[in-house]
């Protein structure tokens, strides 16, 4: 396909006005010339980021050696020391399996769904010579939760927790904050 492009330029050896006509063969753009460019470039950012999520994964498999030394340490504990060492009051659910008489006490850790009001400049207008209003509105934005730590310790019918299960990318911090039980 060729386009005629008209531009005005100015010759040096002439003070008059001239006007040349290009031509533009649009299947030699930049991309098409450096094709074999492009597929190495998306090649290398695929493998990056396969490499980054087997990471984010094999470090999300519960290979977190603190955070299972702490849920080990609770094994064989009455679950009411967990209780009163770990927070209750948010993230904190219980559940009761009754086939075994089991009580599940689970964790969530991480931000949970909230809202905030934010103020949008929207311009500004000059109504008189020293007189300038600024407009504003407010909306209000919504904010998912995201959640890095589930964990649940499970009590048999006696109240002793015998299993525990930790999942989510970042459970050291909240597991090392609350800690292993303390020594009676």
């Amino acid at each position: 396909m060729t386009r005629n492009i008209l531009v005005k330029a100015r010759s040096p050896t002439k003070p008059s006005e001239t006007f040349a006509t290009l031509k533009d063969d649009s299947t030699n753009t930049p991309w098409k010339r450096n094709d074999h460019v492009l597929r190495a470039a998306f090649l290398l950012i695929s493998s990056l980021m396969i490499i980054h999520t087997r990471d984010a994964v094999a470090q999300d498999d519960g290979g977190d050696k603190v955070a299972t030394a702490i849920a080990n340490s609770w094994l064989g504990h009455d679950a009411s020391e967990l209780l009163v060492q770990w927070p209750v009051d948010a993230g904190f659910s219980t559940y009761e399996v009754e086939k075994t008489g089991e009580t599940g006490y689970k964790w969530t850790f991480g931000v949970p769904a909230h809202s905030y009001t934010q103020t949008i400049f929207d311009g500004q207008q000059q109504i008189d010579v020293n007189v300038i209003q600024q407009n504003y509105h407010e909306e209000l934005v919504d904010v998912a939760a995201k959640y890095e730590c589930f964990v649940t310790f499970i009590a048999n019918a006696e109240g002793i927790i015998t299993r525990y299960e930790y999942n989510g990318s970042k459970c050291r911090p909240y597991l090392r904050s609350w800690g292993k039980p303390k020594a009676k």
